[in-house]
Formats: C-alpha cells, structure tokens, sequence
C-alpha cells in the first residue's frame, strides 16, 4: 500500500518522488505533507496509505470504502448524469468501469 500512495503523491505533486537517499528517508518515515488543492479526504488516504507502521495502512477494500473513493464515484456518477443530458455518447468500456 505504501508504493500505491507514493505514486499517488508523485502523481498529485506532477514530478518524481525524492531520489537522494537523504531525502527519500524523510519521505519515507515522515508525514507525508498536505497538499493544497486537494480534498480532505484525499489528503487523509494519502496519509494513511503511506504511514510508517505498515498495520496502519488500510487493505484495498479499506481504500473502496473510504470517503475519498466514495465521493470520487458520486462525483463521475454526476459527471456521466450531464454527458447524457447533453446527448454525448461515451464508449462503453468507460460507462461500464462506473
């Protein structure tokens, strides 16, 4: 779950993770910092994916029922709601994964 956050961080941040050893060991046993920009609860799953005590980081079924994933599902749920109020036809492989 750890490297599932940090590649979340590296894609919230837009460049590579740390690669100094120094600085790898202080994103690795600290806090990761809060990103601004970000909600909440996006901010608490990535604290909780990349916590220093690997029992402290939630399975993946955690993550599915975590608030992040649930607001991110309602929100792409309203986002299709208006596709097809607009008459937009969406391939099926990308209405089905929702």
């Amino acid at each position: 779950m750890f490297s599932l956050g940090a590649s979340i961080y590296e894609l919230a941040l837009g460049r590579p993770l740390p690669s100094e050893q120094i600085e790898w060991q202080s994103f690795r046993e600290e806090t990761v910092p809060y990103l601004n920009g970000f909600s909440p609860e996006f901010n608490l799953l990535l604290q909780q994916l990349t916590a220093h005590d690997p029992s402290q980081r939630p399975t993946a079924i955690d993550i599915l029922q975590h608030p992040f994933a649930s607001t991110t599902h309602a929100r792409v749920q309203q986002l299709l709601s208006i596709i097809d109020m607009h008459g937009i036809t969406l391939p099926d492989h990308l209405r089905s994964t929702y």
